[in-house]
């Protein structure tokens, strides 16, 4: 289960930076496609961070 968070997370990181990416060049989304890009950045790094064991 640990992995496939992992993989979640990573995965979930590169596409926020994609949509963050691409916003600029579609009009008349580009707020809405920004802005998804902050919020799926920040879910990703967020979920190992809740999910995952502490190390010690």
């Amino acid at each position: 289960m640990n992995g496939f968070i992992a993989i979640l997370a990573i995965l979930g990181f590169v596409g926020g930076l994609l949509l963050m990416g691409y916003a600029f060049s579609t009009p008349g989304a580009e707020m809405a496609m920004f802005g998804g890009g902050i919020l799926v950045v920040s879910l990703s790094i967020g979920l190992p961070i809740h999910l995952l064991e502490k190390f010690d």
